[in-house]
């Protein structure tokens, strides 16, 4: 493109490709999941990607607590000590959650931002295609210019990628390229290619010393805070490297044989953020830029998450927002996602009515509300529907916060 892109610029065209998947309404409140090492360097970064993305509501919320979320929302282990395990692309996060009765805190993080499956595929690339290269070809004079050996890395790079990817699910892979995929000759002008079978054995010959950086760092956190692996509840997967058989054995051996498979390490954060959006209301510039006032406008406060199967919500009118003319009775109709409760039709007016809704038990209760005059002619609001997300709680004050500097003035006497 002939153009220079800083990484904020670059991380925003993925958002603004995101945002571009929604046709039928303009998105402008995002969840973005951040490493819990990320610095506040990194976490500012990533809000400015955000928007320049034209978002205008950002949220930032750590990955292993939006694992964490979707975990607790399913498991039926709502109490004890859980470690969230986040071997991701190119960063590692080791979280310690206390869930009791569902209430979620963080207890201490650790990790390593430069550590991933990136490392894997490197591995790959030095330990096992190079060498293999090099014993069938003569490239010692590519590999002793450091331009040149960059050039074969990336070349070589998509074939360590698929290579760490089935070898999580097969005991071997040939890794085999035609004649001419890689993009340059050898010394003796011959098209090099490869044909090299790797086995589990030499996989983990490769990949375990990287893993191991990572289990080094949990057994740190987990001894600062007096635990061992005997004591947690389950120890949570994250991020695809985790489907490896080789770091689960290595788990196990090491950290605890309470590794939960039951969830689905590459969407389980998303899954977690998309809970935890569910709970989030825009923000006063948002609401006040997207308001409809032709519309009766209502206020609507609730607790968002909660261990409890019931909950108290508060309507009320904002006629002050609202331009139509509506008559002096308003009746509002809650009625839950499957139909299978409703409030029936309360009066509510400019001083808060109270509603106790029902909840399903372990899933995000979504409802929709309907506005009613005396005579049952429907009136059309804004917000119509609302969300709580029963079976975990405490994840308010969970997302990342902004770091502050301040000034403080010292007297000595």
């Amino acid at each position: 493109m002939h153009k220079e892109f800083s990484s904020e610029e670059l991380s925003a065209e993925v958002l603004k490709k995101l945002k571009s998947f929604i046709q039928d309404e303009n998105i402008s409140s995002i969840v973005i999941t951040v490493p819990a090492k990320f610095l506040n360097p990194q976490n500012e970064a990533t809000m400015q990607a955000a928007k320049l993305a034209g978002f205008k509501h950002i949220e930032l919320l750590h990955e292993p607590v939006a694992a964490a979320t979707a975990y607790g929302l399913d498991t039926k282990k709502k109490d004890g000590f859980w470690l969230v395990f986040d071997f991701g692309g190119g960063t590692f996060d080791a979280a310690i959650l206390k869930s009791e009765e569902g209430i979620l805190t963080v207890k201490d993080t650790d990790g390593d931002n430069w550590l991933g499956g990136k490392n894997l595929d490197e591995a790959i690339i030095d330990q096992i295609i190079i060498p293999n290269l090099q014993q069938n070809f003569a490239i010692d004079g590519i590999l002793s210019d450091a331009t040149q050996k960059e050039v074969l890395r990336n070349a070589v790079k998509s074939f360590a990628e698929e290579t760490k990817i089935q070898m999580s699910f097969k005991d071997s892979q040939n890794i085999l390229s035609n004649l001419g995929d890689l993009p340059f000759e050898d010394e003796n002008g011959e098209e090099p290619e490869i044909d090299v079978l790797v086995t589990q054995k030499d996989m983990e010959n490769v990949v375990a010393p990287i893993f191991q950086k990572a289990i080094d760092i949990t057994k740190e956190l987990l001894k600062r805070n007096n635990l061992k692996g005997s004591d947690l509840g389950a120890l949570i997967l994250v991020g695809g490297p985790t489907y490896s058989p080789i770091l689960r054995k290595m788990l196990k051996e090491q950290i605890t044989n309470k590794v939960d498979t039951s969830v689905d390490p590459m969407t389980v954060v998303a899954k977690g953020a998309a809970l935890f959006a569910s709970t989030i209301s825009v923000s006063d510039e948002v609401t006040e830029t997207t308001r409809d006032k032709t519309k009766l406008q209502l206020d609507i406060k609730y607790e968002a998450t909660t261990v409890e199967l019931d909950e108290m919500v508060n309507l009320k009118v904002l006629k002050e927002k609202t331009t139509g003319t509506y008559p002096e009775k308003i009746f509002a109709d809650v009625i839950r996602f499957d139909g299978a409760w409703s409030s029936g039709k309360k009066l509510i007016g400019e001083k808060a009515t109270i509603v106790d809704v029902l909840l399903v038990e372990g899933r995000s209760n979504s409802f929709e509300i309907n506005v009613y005059d005396e005579e049952g002619n429907k009136i059309e609001c804004q917000p119509y529907q609302f969300s709580i997300l029963q079976g975990i709680g405490g994840l308010d004050g969970m997302q990342v916060l902004s770091y502050h500097i301040g000034i403080s003035k010292f007297f000595s006497y």
